[in-house]
């Protein structure tokens, strides 16, 4: 990052995160720090300082910075603070560690038992999310609302309760405005998870508003007439949504987005990005889900899938959409090289190369949610920063996603083509969302024209969608594999 744009006294872009862990393990405190002139950066532990040492590690990669203490004791417990100063200024952030020798051996990284579920509720009523989450050490849930944090600021009328394993996102005398996609997030030294819900309130305006009559014919009657009074005032018959919503995703894991509507007739669905149609393919699977949402699953995201995505609903009646914008951002260690996508004709070689941070930096090689070993078909070299992949003897099974992951969790992904196969490309991943992946639809389940259709993203007026929804940076596999 570059530091210049943050001048002045030192800054805390991230603070470090209290956790508990069991005698013997390792801890890492991380935190981002700015400032310019670039600040120096200390830790202490107790008011009293942590050199580096044989159990203290301190390392600076940028704008983060780590402390990292091995094989912990149970004096290792207390109050840690990392101190930055330059000749501006000063700043610190303090958090707690705590070294638990009667832990539970079985450490978990965060899962859901109970994930929230969409809410919708009328103008001036209470909404309440509630979830539960498992893990060990005990993980810590946050809550957000279009990648702002909710707590103590929102108060009263928004409020985080927690009880045990349970959680819950409190919002008192829901408004319109409150509207959107809520996600909570689980996190431990272990992993995270996160799940998303929406809110859809309903405004009493909206309601003395409606449509007279309550038949599919009177409602599809009425909206006609309304969209023929539009284009003789030369209002468009499909505005543009009044907000884009932004979904922010780390490269290299998954973004879902997804759409719920629907019309008589039942309308035709397609997914577009930057205007252009998107096709099923090796990272991209179109699906129907067992709620009728029609989803869009990116896997393994890469900056060139940053863009506007719409879901596109349209039947004999008319045509509506929402949109969502996505944003692929560099993991938070990110490489200094990444890898390129490579073609190569069947029997050859493909090697994949990129750049880590450090040289000292680990890092393991996946194909897909397979993690790949040195042997007579693959070949992993290290030298310097450089971290290289042969494929050695391509055949059509080759034909894949390959992914580089540091053990910070830092991802690159490219994607491998080989040329001479029969049948062209392969037309998705293996195993699919959850299990059994249902067949791709051009007509989807998208509701238009105001028949039961609302939520995140508006359409033209008088015209219903139940917006997009999605579920960013999905920690590990969406097929039910466990998070790395």
């Amino acid at each position: 990052m570059d530091q210049s744009q943050f001048s002045g006294a030192p800054r805390f872009l991230t603070r470090p995160k209290a956790f508990v862990v069991s005698v013997g393990k390792d801890a890492t405190l991380s935190c981002q720090i700015v400032g310019n002139p670039t600040p120096q950066v200390s830790w202490e532990k107790d008011q009293q300082p942590v050199a580096a040492g044989a159990r203290f590690r301190l390392a600076q990669d940028g704008d983060l910075y780590r402390l990292t203490i091995l094989d912990l004791a149970l004096g290792d417990s207390g109050q840690y603070v990392c101190r930055a100063r330059n000749a501006i200024g000063e700043a610190f952030a303090a958090v707690g560690l705590q070294v638990d020798a009667e832990a539970a051996c079985a450490e978990q990284a965060p899962h859901f038992l109970l994930r929230p579920t969409s809410i919708h509720v009328r103008e001036g009523s209470e909404a309440t999310f509630r979830c539960r989450v498992g893990g060990s050490p005990k993980p810590a849930v946050s809550w957000s609302k279009d990648g702002r944090r909710l707590g103590e600021p929102d108060g009263p009328r928004v409020r985080v309760e927690e009880l045990g394993e349970a959680s819950a996102l409190r919002i008192r005398a829901a408004r319109p405005r409150d509207g959107g996609t809520y996600e909570v997030r689980a996190e431990n030294p272990l992993g995270a998870a996160s799940a998303a819900a929406a809110l859809v309130v309903d405004s009493d305006a909206a309601d003395t508003a409606s449509p007279p009559g309550t038949s599919t014919a009177a409602l599809l009657a009425h909206l006609q007439r309304r969209r023929e009074a539009m284009r003789a005032e030369g209002a468009p018959a499909s505005p543009p949504s009044t907000g884009t919503r932004t979904c922010t995703v780390t490269e290299g894991k998954h973004a879902r987005l997804s759409c719920y509507v629907t019309g008589e007739p039942k309308p035709e669905t397609v997914w577009k990005k930057d205007g252009q149609l998107v096709t099923e393919g090796r990272r991209h699977v179109v699906y129907e889900d067992a709620q009728e949402n029609f989803v869009l699953k990116i896997l393994f995201c890469k900056q060139s899938d940053r863009g506007l995505y719409t879901c596109t609903a349209s039947n004999l009646v008319g045509q509506t959409y929402s949109s969502v914008l996505v944003v692929v951002r560099e993991p938070a260690v990110p490489f200094k090289k990444r890898l390129q996508d490579l073609e190569v004709r069947e029997k050859e070689s493909a090697t994949f190369l990129c750049e880590v941070p450090q040289p000292s930096t680990e890092a393991t090689w996946f194909k897909e949610e397979t993690r790949l070993c040195a042997s007579a078909k693959y070949g992993i070299e290290e030298e310097g920063t450089e971290r290289r992949l042969t494929v050695r003897n391509v055949s059509a099974d080759d034909d894949a996603v390959y992914i580089c992951e540091t053990q910070e969790g830092s991802r690159t992904v490219a994607e491998l083509s080989v040329q001479g196969r029969r049948g062209g490309a392969r037309g998705q991943l293996r195993g699919g969302s959850g299990g059994k992946e249902a067949p791709r639809r051009e007509a989807g389940g998208a509701r238009p024209d105001g028949l039961g259709g609302h939520g995140d993203g508006q359409g033209a007026d008088g015209l219903g969608l139940r917006g997009t929804s999605w579920d960013r940076g999905r920690q590990g596999r969406d097929w039910g594999g466990k998070g790395r």
